[in-house]
């Protein structure tokens, strides 16, 4: 099945496109604003700016002043401000234990599990490491809404939310130095694809400032400078390289503290953020080590990008599949044909209406059952093009992996991992992203089959799955040896951060 982005495409994005934002956030070193930015940190899963200025170039109009996020700034503000102040109020911390080992998580749907709050990225860790020493396990909202159920759920002491470290007063403050520092702008010209892109990078610029996107690091900053007077032995994060991480890193005290990332889950080319050039090694504040998932992400990171640090494989922690304790199991497809496919989404929201709209065009008033699964940290009620779905398609909350084999032909997905976890339940599985100018790919060095499937690809496995053709087999000693290196079964994982904490 045929790819639908070239190669070249991929290389200028991650070459001079990449080096390109390099050098604009360069010439705004030393400004703090310019740090918080997710539009120099190039978290283009969050500010979309190749894909504007790619638009700006198809159609030869000139960035645009975000209007609407300007009319929508001041009611951003007040409400972000209050539900800080309700989480400092409600959740106050009023001290620490010296020298304890702090994990950085993140709030999520998927932390509550039957009321009770557990960590869906470091699981059981932080809870092995507790046996030898004092750890705290501090929780960010992604969606505040969600304090109320924290609030609710069964917790240990040592579960905090971050911002129960800030005082009224910080928050007050911590909210005026945002409103009247947080604007980031670049100076002179950029030039890509000869055009001077410097306007489309200060239009994202100013997005970052008026939806508050680049609020995340302030806070970070502020939460890290009060975690300075405790002396911590460790701080553990989510690695995504993303701005708040950076303002973490270049605020606490490297001389007592060890800063370890962990690259938690999967990442395509799409997120730049992964593939630092040599000057963003030079100039951006990175932790002392890197934690992988897998040796293949390991190789893909130090083959594709400029890390000075060292990055080290770790463990999947957040897999739990079937093993024989020392190698994850790989099962056999089910040869039949189920006429049932399943298409697992993104985070990125904003594609969710393109990508269903091909599968409807594909699979309506077939016989084939679609099924499907929206990223646990979207909001389904906000896709407005599900309220009138065809009658062969469903919306699903969970998939019985163990039952995946018996239930679907194959997998769909677009930039997650779950198309990569559904190999070791025995479904092949294709990643679909033929609208996209930037072919994102989760499938690093595979080579049993080409995972990449463009619309036309989609209407030849319709029809292969309606008549009985579709093969569905493939070789699972090469599928186990790959899913293998992708992601390290969790063997000793507390022992080898201890000692990548005493390194």
């Amino acid at each position: 099945m045929k790819s639908t982005k070239p190669e070249t495409e991929i290389k200028e994005y991650l070459g001079c496109y990449n080096t390109l934002l390099s050098l604009a956030a360069a010439g705004s070193a030393g400004k703090f604003s310019a740090l918080a930015s997710p539009t120099l940190s190039k978290q283009e899963t969050v500010s979309n700016l190749h894909d504007y200025v790619s638009n700006l170039a198809c159609t030869g109009v000139n960035a645009q002043f975000p209007w609407v996020s300007l009319v929508e700034f001041l009611p951003r503000i007040g409400r972000l401000s209050f539900q800080l102040l309700c989480a400092s109020i409600f959740f106050r911390v009023k001290s620490l234990p010296k020298s304890c080992i702090y994990f950085r998580t993140w709030l999520v749907p998927k932390s509550f599990q039957d009321d009770t709050l557990v960590d869906d990225y470091f699981r059981t860790l932080p809870d092995e490491l507790s046996t030898s020493n004092e750890v705290i396990v501090s929780f960010q909202p992604l969606d505040y809404s969600l304090l109320v159920e924290f609030g609710r759920a069964a917790r240990k002491r040592n579960q905090i939310i971050s911002v129960g470290l800030l005082s009224v007063i910080d928050i007050l403050k911590l909210i005026l130095t945002y409103i009247t520092s947080g604007r980031a702008k670049v100076v002179g010209s950029y030039i890509y694809n000869n055009r001077d892109i410097a306007p489309a990078i200060n239009r994202s610029l100013l997005i970052d400032y008026f939806r508050l996107r680049s609020f995340q690091a302030y806070l970070d900053r502020e939460i890290c400078r009060k975690l300075r007077g405790y002396e911590l032995k460790a701080f553990i994060y989510v690695f995504e390289n993303q701005s708040w991480e950076k303002a973490c890193c270049a605020t606490l005290d490297r001389k007592i503290t060890r800063l370890i990332g962990y690259q938690s889950s999967g990442f395509s080319n799409i997120f730049l953020n992964f593939f630092p050039t040599p000057l963003d090694a030079e100039k951006d504040p990175m932790p002392d080590t890197i934690l992988t998932v897998g040796a293949l992400f390991t190789r893909y990171l130090l083959e594709h990008s400029t890390y000075i640090i060292p990055v080290k494989t770790f463990a999947a922690l957040r897999f739990v599949f079937p093993s024989d304790g020392k190698k994850y199991f790989v099962r056999k497809p089910n040869p039949n044909i189920l006429k049932r496919v399943l298409y697992a989404f993104p985070v990125q929201f904003d594609q969710y209406g393109s990508t269903l709209e091909d599968l409807f065009k594909v699979f309506e008033g077939t016989s084939i059952e679609v099924h499907l699964k929206f990223h646990p940290v979207v909001r389904i009620d906000r896709i407005k093009i599900l309220r009138d779905l065809p009658e062969n398609f469903s919306v699903i909350d969970s998939v019985d992996m163990e039952r995946l084999r018996d239930t679907y032909d194959v997998v769909l997905f677009d930039d997650n991992s779950f198309g990569l976890e559904s190999l070791i339940f025995g479904v092949r599985s294709y990643q679909y992203n033929g609208y996209k100018r930037i072919s994102c790919n989760r499938f690093f060095y595979f080579d049993l089959w080409n995972p990449n499937i463009d619309f036309i690809g989609l209407v030849g496995l319709k029809d292969a799955i309606e008549v009985g053709s579709y093969e569905k087999n493939y070789e699972i000693n090469h599928l186990h040896n790959y899913f293998n290196s992708m992601y390290k079964l969790n063997l000793g994982a507390c022992s080898d951060l201890s000692d990548v904490i005493l390194a």
